[in-house]
Protein backbone atom coordinates (compact mmCIF):
# COMPACT_ATOMS: atom_id res chain seq x y z
CA UNK A 1 0.00 0.00 0.00
CA UNK A 2 1.50 3.37 -0.96
CA UNK A 3 2.34 5.78 1.85
CA UNK A 4 -0.12 8.31 0.41
CA UNK A 5 -2.87 5.73 0.73
CA UNK A 6 -1.93 5.09 4.34
CA UNK A 7 -2.16 8.82 5.10
CA UNK A 8 -5.52 8.99 3.36
CA UNK A 9 -6.75 6.06 5.46
CA UNK A 10 -5.67 7.91 8.59
CA UNK A 11 -7.47 11.08 7.52
CA UNK A 12 -10.64 9.14 6.82
CA UNK A 13 -10.42 7.48 10.22
CA UNK A 14 -10.00 10.91 11.80
CA UNK A 15 -13.16 12.08 10.03
CA UNK A 16 -15.04 9.05 11.34
CA UNK A 17 -13.90 9.72 14.89
CA UNK A 18 -14.77 13.42 14.73
CA UNK A 19 -18.21 12.64 13.33
CA UNK A 20 -18.79 9.98 15.97
CA UNK A 21 -17.79 12.27 18.83
CA UNK A 22 -19.99 15.02 17.44
CA UNK A 23 -22.94 12.59 17.27
CA UNK A 24 -22.31 11.44 20.85
CA UNK A 25 -22.09 15.04 22.08
CA UNK A 26 -25.34 15.82 20.26
CA UNK A 27 -27.01 12.80 21.87
CA UNK A 28 -25.91 13.83 25.35
CA UNK A 29 -26.98 17.46 24.82
CA UNK A 30 -30.45 16.35 23.66
CA UNK A 31 -31.00 13.54 26.14
CA UNK A 32 -34.01 15.39 27.59
CA UNK A 33 -35.30 16.94 24.36
CA UNK A 34 -38.83 15.65 23.59
CA UNK A 35 -39.02 13.80 20.28
CA UNK A 36 -35.26 13.65 19.77
CA UNK A 37 -33.92 10.51 18.08
CA UNK A 38 -30.50 9.38 19.14
CA UNK A 39 -27.87 9.26 16.42
CA UNK A 40 -25.62 6.36 15.65
CA UNK A 41 -22.53 6.48 13.45
CA UNK A 42 -22.15 3.64 10.99
CA UNK A 43 -19.15 3.02 8.77
CA UNK A 44 -18.64 1.26 5.46
CA UNK A 45 -15.26 -0.10 4.31
CA UNK A 46 -13.87 1.38 1.11
CA UNK A 47 -11.85 -1.20 -0.83
CA UNK A 48 -9.25 -0.43 -3.46
CA UNK A 49 -10.11 -1.52 -6.98
CA UNK A 50 -6.44 -1.92 -7.86
CA UNK A 51 -4.92 -5.38 -7.97
CA UNK A 52 -6.35 -8.80 -7.72
CA UNK A 53 -6.83 -8.70 -3.95
CA UNK A 54 -8.97 -5.78 -2.67
CA UNK A 55 -7.18 -3.59 -0.16
CA UNK A 56 -9.09 -1.48 2.37
CA UNK A 57 -8.51 2.22 1.90
CA UNK A 58 -10.51 3.40 4.90
CA UNK A 59 -14.14 3.91 5.78
CA UNK A 60 -17.12 6.02 4.79
CA UNK A 61 -19.10 7.47 7.69
CA UNK A 62 -22.86 7.83 7.95
CA UNK A 63 -25.01 9.30 10.80
CA UNK A 64 -28.30 7.48 11.23
CA UNK A 65 -31.39 8.17 13.33
CA UNK A 66 -32.45 5.27 15.51
CA UNK A 67 -36.21 4.82 15.15
CA UNK A 68 -38.73 2.00 15.15
CA UNK A 69 -41.41 2.79 12.57
CA UNK A 70 -43.91 0.38 14.10
CA UNK A 71 -43.38 1.92 17.55
CA UNK A 72 -43.84 5.39 16.03
CA UNK A 73 -47.13 4.36 14.41
CA UNK A 74 -48.38 2.86 17.67
CA UNK A 75 -47.35 5.95 19.62
CA UNK A 76 -49.19 8.28 17.23
CA UNK A 77 -52.28 6.11 17.52
CA UNK A 78 -52.00 6.24 21.32
CA UNK A 79 -51.53 10.02 21.26
CA UNK A 80 -54.62 10.37 19.08
CA UNK A 81 -56.77 8.16 21.34
CA UNK A 82 -55.56 9.86 24.51
CA UNK A 83 -56.27 13.32 23.08
CA UNK A 84 -59.71 12.15 21.94
CA UNK A 85 -60.62 10.68 25.33
CA UNK A 86 -59.20 13.61 27.30
CA UNK A 87 -61.01 16.18 25.15
CA UNK A 88 -64.31 14.29 25.51
CA UNK A 89 -63.88 14.08 29.27
CA UNK A 90 -63.04 17.78 29.59
CA UNK A 91 -65.93 18.86 27.35
CA UNK A 92 -68.43 16.74 29.29
CA UNK A 93 -66.96 18.00 32.55
CA UNK A 94 -67.64 21.59 31.48
CA UNK A 95 -71.24 20.72 30.66
CA UNK A 96 -71.65 18.96 34.00
CA UNK A 97 -70.25 21.99 35.82
CA UNK A 98 -72.68 24.28 34.00
CA UNK A 99 -75.74 22.17 34.81
CA UNK A 100 -74.58 21.05 38.28
CA UNK A 101 -77.00 18.07 38.39
CA UNK A 102 -76.34 17.41 42.08
CA UNK A 103 -76.51 21.04 43.19
CA UNK A 104 -79.26 22.96 44.95
CA UNK A 105 -80.03 24.85 41.71
CA UNK A 106 -80.48 21.75 39.56
CA UNK A 107 -83.72 21.76 37.59
CA UNK A 108 -85.19 18.62 39.19
CA UNK A 109 -84.66 20.24 42.61
CA UNK A 110 -86.21 23.54 41.54
CA UNK A 111 -89.18 21.76 39.98
CA UNK A 112 -89.74 19.73 43.13
CA UNK A 113 -89.62 22.86 45.26
CA UNK A 114 -92.11 24.59 42.94
CA UNK A 115 -94.66 21.77 43.09
CA UNK A 116 -94.16 21.52 46.86
CA UNK A 117 -95.11 25.18 47.33
CA UNK A 118 -98.18 24.68 45.10
CA UNK A 119 -99.18 21.84 47.42
CA UNK A 120 -98.86 24.25 50.33
CA UNK A 121 -101.07 26.75 48.50
CA UNK A 122 -103.72 24.08 47.97
CA UNK A 123 -104.03 23.73 51.74
CA UNK A 124 -104.83 27.42 52.20
CA UNK A 125 -105.44 29.28 48.96
CA UNK A 126 -106.26 32.49 50.83
CA UNK A 127 -102.79 32.73 52.41
CA UNK A 128 -100.82 35.37 50.44
CA UNK A 129 -97.52 34.22 51.94
CA UNK A 130 -97.94 30.76 50.45
CA UNK A 131 -98.86 32.23 47.07
CA UNK A 132 -95.83 34.52 47.13
CA UNK A 133 -93.61 31.52 47.94
CA UNK A 134 -95.14 29.51 45.07
CA UNK A 135 -94.61 32.35 42.59
CA UNK A 136 -90.99 32.82 43.71
CA UNK A 137 -90.31 29.11 43.25
CA UNK A 138 -91.96 29.24 39.82
CA UNK A 139 -89.65 32.14 38.93
CA UNK A 140 -86.61 30.25 40.22
CA UNK A 141 -87.54 27.21 38.14
CA UNK A 142 -88.12 29.31 35.01
CA UNK A 143 -84.87 31.22 35.56
CA UNK A 144 -82.94 27.98 36.14
CA UNK A 145 -84.30 26.46 32.96
CA UNK A 146 -83.48 29.63 31.00
CA UNK A 147 -79.96 29.74 32.42
CA UNK A 148 -79.36 26.10 31.52
CA UNK A 149 -80.60 26.67 27.97
CA UNK A 150 -78.32 29.70 27.66
CA UNK A 151 -75.35 27.82 29.14
CA UNK A 152 -75.83 24.89 26.77
CA UNK A 153 -76.08 27.23 23.81
CA UNK A 154 -72.95 29.05 24.94
CA UNK A 155 -71.16 25.73 25.35
CA UNK A 156 -72.05 24.84 21.74
CA UNK A 157 -70.55 28.14 20.60
CA UNK A 158 -67.39 27.49 22.62
CA UNK A 159 -67.02 23.99 21.15
CA UNK A 160 -67.40 25.33 17.61
CA UNK A 161 -64.82 28.02 18.38
CA UNK A 162 -62.45 25.38 19.79
CA UNK A 163 -62.85 23.32 16.60
CA UNK A 164 -62.08 26.40 14.49
CA UNK A 165 -58.97 27.16 16.57
CA UNK A 166 -57.76 23.61 16.18
CA UNK A 167 -58.25 23.73 12.43
CA UNK A 168 -55.89 26.72 12.41
CA UNK A 169 -53.34 24.53 14.22
CA UNK A 170 -53.91 21.72 11.72
CA UNK A 171 -53.20 24.04 8.80
CA UNK A 172 -50.08 25.36 10.52
CA UNK A 173 -48.78 21.81 10.92
CA UNK A 174 -49.70 20.82 7.35
CA UNK A 175 -47.75 23.84 6.08
CA UNK A 176 -44.79 22.92 8.28
CA UNK A 177 -44.81 19.30 7.10
CA UNK A 178 -44.95 20.36 3.45
CA UNK A 179 -42.06 22.77 4.07
CA UNK A 180 -40.01 20.01 5.74
CA UNK A 181 -40.77 17.70 2.81
CA UNK A 182 -39.26 20.32 0.54
CA UNK A 183 -36.08 20.49 2.61
CA UNK A 184 -35.37 16.76 2.53
CA UNK A 185 -32.71 15.82 -0.02
CA UNK A 186 -31.16 12.42 -0.83
CA UNK A 187 -27.69 13.73 -0.05
CA UNK A 188 -28.72 15.71 3.02
CA UNK A 189 -30.55 13.17 5.15
CA UNK A 190 -27.42 11.47 6.44
CA UNK A 191 -23.79 12.32 6.94
CA UNK A 192 -23.96 15.86 8.33
CA UNK A 193 -27.08 15.07 10.32
CA UNK A 194 -29.06 18.08 9.05
CA UNK A 195 -31.54 15.77 7.36
CA UNK A 196 -31.92 13.85 10.62
CA UNK A 197 -32.85 17.08 12.41
CA UNK A 198 -35.47 17.74 9.73
CA UNK A 199 -36.86 14.23 10.17
CA UNK A 200 -37.08 14.75 13.93
CA UNK A 201 -39.02 17.98 13.38
CA UNK A 202 -41.27 16.15 10.95
CA UNK A 203 -42.02 13.39 13.45
CA UNK A 204 -42.77 15.88 16.22
CA UNK A 205 -45.16 17.72 13.90
CA UNK A 206 -46.86 14.45 13.02
CA UNK A 207 -47.28 13.61 16.71
CA UNK A 208 -48.86 17.02 17.32
CA UNK A 209 -51.09 16.66 14.27
CA UNK A 210 -52.22 13.18 15.38
CA UNK A 211 -53.50 14.64 18.65
CA UNK A 212 -55.75 17.00 16.69
CA UNK A 213 -57.12 14.90 13.84
CA UNK A 214 -56.84 11.38 12.45
CA UNK A 215 -54.26 11.30 9.68
CA UNK A 216 -52.66 8.65 7.54
CA UNK A 217 -48.97 9.25 6.82
CA UNK A 218 -47.03 7.27 4.23
CA UNK A 219 -43.27 7.73 3.90
CA UNK A 220 -42.00 7.85 0.35
CA UNK A 221 -38.58 8.71 -1.09
CA UNK A 222 -35.94 10.50 1.01
CA UNK A 223 -38.20 10.47 4.10
CA UNK A 224 -40.86 12.68 2.52
CA UNK A 225 -44.42 12.12 3.71
CA UNK A 226 -47.74 11.91 1.89
CA UNK A 227 -50.43 12.77 4.46
CA UNK A 228 -54.16 12.28 4.08
CA UNK A 229 -57.28 12.92 6.16
CA UNK A 230 -60.34 10.76 5.57
CA UNK A 231 -58.80 9.51 2.32
CA UNK A 232 -58.09 13.01 0.96
CA UNK A 233 -54.45 14.07 0.48
CA UNK A 234 -53.57 17.19 2.46
CA UNK A 235 -49.77 17.08 2.07
CA UNK A 236 -48.15 16.02 -1.18
CA UNK A 237 -44.47 16.81 -1.58
CA UNK A 238 -43.95 20.44 -0.58
CA UNK A 239 -47.62 21.35 -1.17
CA UNK A 240 -50.12 21.59 1.69
CA UNK A 241 -53.86 21.41 0.91
CA UNK A 242 -55.36 23.35 3.81
CA UNK A 243 -58.75 22.64 5.33
CA UNK A 244 -61.49 25.03 6.41
CA UNK A 245 -64.57 25.07 8.61
CA UNK A 246 -68.11 25.34 7.26
CA UNK A 247 -70.94 26.45 9.56
CA UNK A 248 -74.49 25.19 9.01
CA UNK A 249 -77.65 25.70 11.05
CA UNK A 250 -78.98 28.61 13.08
CA UNK A 251 -80.58 27.18 16.22
CA UNK A 252 -77.87 24.54 16.70
CA UNK A 253 -74.95 25.62 14.50
CA UNK A 254 -72.66 22.79 13.41
CA UNK A 255 -69.13 23.17 12.05
CA UNK A 256 -67.89 20.67 9.48
CA UNK A 257 -64.54 20.41 7.71
CA UNK A 258 -63.60 20.39 4.06
CA UNK A 259 -60.46 20.62 1.93
CA UNK A 260 -60.27 24.13 0.49
CA UNK A 261 -58.85 23.14 -2.89
CA UNK A 262 -61.29 20.33 -3.67
CA UNK A 263 -64.23 21.56 -1.54
CA UNK A 264 -64.66 17.94 -0.38
CA UNK A 265 -66.06 17.40 3.10
CA UNK A 266 -63.85 15.36 5.43
CA UNK A 267 -64.54 13.56 8.70
CA UNK A 268 -61.94 14.30 11.41
CA UNK A 269 -62.10 10.79 12.89
CA UNK A 270 -60.41 10.36 16.26
CA UNK A 271 -58.48 13.17 17.94
CA UNK A 272 -59.52 16.32 19.79
CA UNK A 273 -61.43 17.80 16.83
CA UNK A 274 -63.46 14.65 16.35
CA UNK A 275 -64.11 14.37 20.09
CA UNK A 276 -65.45 17.92 20.28
CA UNK A 277 -67.75 17.23 17.34
CA UNK A 278 -69.09 14.04 18.92
CA UNK A 279 -69.79 15.74 22.25
CA UNK A 280 -71.50 18.63 20.45
CA UNK A 281 -73.67 16.40 18.24
CA UNK A 282 -74.24 13.77 20.93
CA UNK A 283 -74.52 14.61 24.62
CA UNK A 284 -74.84 18.36 24.18
CA UNK A 285 -77.53 18.13 21.50
CA UNK A 286 -79.48 15.62 23.61
CA UNK A 287 -79.38 17.99 26.59
CA UNK A 288 -80.37 21.00 24.50
CA UNK A 289 -83.27 19.11 22.93
CA UNK A 290 -84.39 17.80 26.31
CA UNK A 291 -84.32 21.23 27.96
CA UNK A 292 -86.25 22.74 25.06
CA UNK A 293 -88.87 20.01 25.47
CA UNK A 294 -89.25 20.98 29.13
CA UNK A 295 -89.47 24.66 28.19
CA UNK A 296 -92.11 23.97 25.55
CA UNK A 297 -93.99 21.75 28.01
CA UNK A 298 -94.38 24.61 30.49
CA UNK A 299 -94.93 27.25 27.81
CA UNK A 300 -97.72 25.27 26.14
CA UNK A 301 -101.25 26.69 26.42
CA UNK A 302 -103.34 23.79 25.12
CA UNK A 303 -104.91 20.64 26.55
CA UNK A 304 -104.03 19.81 30.11
CA UNK A 305 -100.89 21.94 30.17
CA UNK A 306 -99.88 23.93 33.23
CA UNK A 307 -100.83 27.16 31.49
CA UNK A 308 -104.22 25.82 30.35
CA UNK A 309 -105.02 24.64 33.88
CA UNK A 310 -103.96 27.98 35.35
CA UNK A 311 -105.97 29.99 32.82
CA UNK A 312 -109.08 28.02 33.76
CA UNK A 313 -108.57 28.52 37.50
CA UNK A 314 -109.85 31.23 39.81
CA UNK A 315 -107.91 34.04 41.46
CA UNK A 316 -108.22 35.18 45.06
CA UNK A 317 -110.90 37.66 43.94
CA UNK A 318 -112.95 34.78 42.56
CA UNK A 319 -112.48 35.66 38.91
CA UNK A 320 -111.40 33.29 36.16
CA UNK A 321 -107.70 33.92 35.60
CA UNK A 322 -107.48 33.63 31.82
CA UNK A 323 -103.71 34.07 32.13
CA UNK A 324 -100.97 31.52 31.53
CA UNK A 325 -98.60 30.98 34.43
CA UNK A 326 -95.49 30.72 32.19
CA UNK A 327 -94.49 32.24 28.87
CA UNK A 328 -91.43 32.40 26.64
CA UNK A 329 -89.05 35.28 27.25
CA UNK A 330 -87.27 37.31 24.58
CA UNK A 331 -84.17 35.05 24.58
CA UNK A 332 -86.03 31.78 24.10
CA UNK A 333 -86.15 30.90 27.77
CA UNK A 334 -89.04 30.70 30.21
CA UNK A 335 -90.51 33.22 32.65
CA UNK A 336 -93.51 33.70 34.91
CA UNK A 337 -96.20 35.94 33.44
CA UNK A 338 -95.37 39.49 34.52
CA UNK A 339 -98.86 40.27 35.93
CA UNK A 340 -98.80 37.18 38.15
CA UNK A 341 -95.25 37.87 39.31
CA UNK A 342 -96.32 41.36 40.34
CA UNK A 343 -99.59 40.36 42.06
CA UNK A 344 -99.71 37.04 43.99
CA UNK A 345 -103.51 37.26 44.17
CA UNK A 346 -103.57 36.51 40.44
CA UNK A 347 -102.22 33.02 41.06
CA UNK A 348 -105.22 30.88 40.15
CA UNK A 349 -105.27 28.41 43.01
CA UNK A 350 -109.02 27.82 43.04
CA UNK A 351 -111.01 25.48 40.84
CA UNK A 352 -114.18 27.46 41.54
CA UNK A 353 -115.15 30.85 42.91
CA UNK A 354 -114.93 30.91 46.64
CA UNK A 355 -112.36 31.77 49.27
CA UNK A 356 -110.11 28.95 50.43
CA UNK A 357 -110.60 26.68 47.42
CA UNK A 358 -107.15 25.30 46.50
CA UNK A 359 -108.16 22.52 44.17
CA UNK A 360 -106.67 24.22 41.11
CA UNK A 361 -103.30 24.43 42.86
CA UNK A 362 -103.32 20.64 43.07
CA UNK A 363 -104.39 20.47 39.44
CA UNK A 364 -101.35 22.59 38.61
CA UNK A 365 -99.16 20.10 40.50
CA UNK A 366 -100.64 17.24 38.49
CA UNK A 367 -100.11 19.16 35.23
CA UNK A 368 -96.49 19.90 36.17
CA UNK A 369 -95.90 16.23 36.91
CA UNK A 370 -97.58 14.94 33.75
CA UNK A 371 -95.90 12.72 31.15
CA UNK A 372 -93.61 14.67 28.85
CA UNK A 373 -91.86 11.94 26.80
CA UNK A 374 -91.50 8.17 26.69
CA UNK A 375 -93.91 7.66 29.57
CA UNK A 376 -91.76 9.81 31.85
CA UNK A 377 -92.88 12.73 33.95
CA UNK A 378 -90.92 15.98 33.73
CA UNK A 379 -89.14 15.16 36.98
CA UNK A 380 -88.14 11.68 35.82
CA UNK A 381 -87.27 12.99 32.35
CA UNK A 382 -84.85 15.60 33.77
CA UNK A 383 -83.29 13.09 36.16
CA UNK A 384 -82.77 10.69 33.24
CA UNK A 385 -81.02 13.43 31.22
CA UNK A 386 -78.61 14.11 34.06
CA UNK A 387 -78.08 10.42 34.80
CA UNK A 388 -77.18 9.80 31.16
CA UNK A 389 -74.77 12.75 31.27
CA UNK A 390 -73.09 11.34 34.37
CA UNK A 391 -72.86 7.89 32.77
CA UNK A 392 -71.25 9.31 29.61
CA UNK A 393 -68.84 11.36 31.72
CA UNK A 394 -67.85 8.21 33.64
CA UNK A 395 -67.26 6.33 30.38
CA UNK A 396 -65.15 9.21 29.07
CA UNK A 397 -63.09 9.29 32.27
CA UNK A 398 -62.51 5.54 32.12
CA UNK A 399 -61.53 5.79 28.47
CA UNK A 400 -59.13 8.62 29.29
CA UNK A 401 -57.47 6.61 32.06
CA UNK A 402 -57.05 3.60 29.75
CA UNK A 403 -55.79 5.79 26.88
CA UNK A 404 -53.27 7.52 29.14
CA UNK A 405 -51.92 4.17 30.32
CA UNK A 406 -51.61 2.86 26.77
CA UNK A 407 -49.93 6.10 25.64
CA UNK A 408 -47.36 5.83 28.43
CA UNK A 409 -46.59 2.26 27.40
CA UNK A 410 -46.27 3.28 23.75
CA UNK A 411 -44.09 6.22 24.76
CA UNK A 412 -41.79 3.98 26.78
CA UNK A 413 -41.48 1.53 23.90
CA UNK A 414 -40.64 4.30 21.44
CA UNK A 415 -38.19 5.91 23.88
CA UNK A 416 -36.48 2.57 24.47
CA UNK A 417 -35.47 2.65 20.81
CA UNK A 418 -34.95 6.32 20.05
CA UNK A 419 -34.15 7.63 23.52
CA UNK A 420 -30.66 8.50 24.72
CA UNK A 421 -28.95 6.40 27.41
CA UNK A 422 -26.19 8.42 29.05
CA UNK A 423 -24.47 5.24 30.17
CA UNK A 424 -24.37 3.92 26.60
CA UNK A 425 -23.12 7.26 25.29
CA UNK A 426 -20.36 7.33 27.91
CA UNK A 427 -19.28 3.83 26.90
CA UNK A 428 -19.28 4.83 23.22
CA UNK A 429 -17.28 7.94 24.01
CA UNK A 430 -14.67 5.84 25.80
CA UNK A 431 -14.54 3.45 22.83
CA UNK A 432 -13.88 6.27 20.37
CA UNK A 433 -11.27 7.83 22.67
CA UNK A 434 -9.39 4.53 22.54
CA UNK A 435 -9.79 4.58 18.76
CA UNK A 436 -8.21 8.03 18.80
CA UNK A 437 -5.27 6.66 20.73
CA UNK A 438 -4.86 3.82 18.25
CA UNK A 439 -5.06 6.32 15.37
CA UNK A 440 -2.33 8.45 16.95
CA UNK A 441 -0.09 5.38 17.17
CA UNK A 442 -0.91 4.53 13.54
CA UNK A 443 -0.10 8.06 12.37
CA UNK A 444 3.13 7.95 14.36
CA UNK A 445 4.06 4.71 12.63
CA UNK A 446 3.26 6.25 9.22
CA UNK A 447 5.45 9.21 10.11
CA UNK A 448 8.35 6.89 10.99
CA UNK A 449 7.93 5.01 7.70
CA UNK A 450 7.87 8.30 5.79
CA UNK A 451 11.03 9.55 7.52
CA UNK A 452 12.75 6.24 6.89
CA UNK A 453 11.81 6.41 3.22
CA UNK A 454 13.12 9.97 2.92
CA UNK A 455 16.40 9.05 4.62
CA UNK A 456 16.84 6.04 2.35
CA UNK A 457 16.28 8.25 -0.69
CA UNK A 458 18.86 10.76 0.57
CA UNK A 459 21.58 8.13 0.56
Amino acid sequence: MPISTGVEVALRALTVLKTAQKAIANNIANASTPGYSRRRVSTTLINSADGIIPVSEGTQVDVQRIRDKLADIQLRGAIREESDARTSSEALDQIEIELDPLGARALPVLLKEFTATLTEVSMDAADPVRKIAAIRKAEEFAAGLSEDLSSLSQRRTEINTAITDRVVDVNRLLTLLADLNGKLRPEGNTGSGRGNDILDRRDRALDELSALIQVNAIEVEFGKMVISIDGHAVVEGNVAHKIETVTAGITDPVITLRVIASQLTIAPGAGSIGALGRVRDGSLLTLQTGHRSVRDFFAATTGGSVNAVHAAGYTTAGAVSGLPLFELNTTGGLRVRAEIAADPDLLAAGAAAGEGDGDNAMALVSAAEAVISGGKSVQVFLNALYTDLGFEKKLADDSMDAAESFMLLAQRRADSVRGVSLDEEAASLLQFQRSYQALIRYMGMMDEILQLTINMGAR
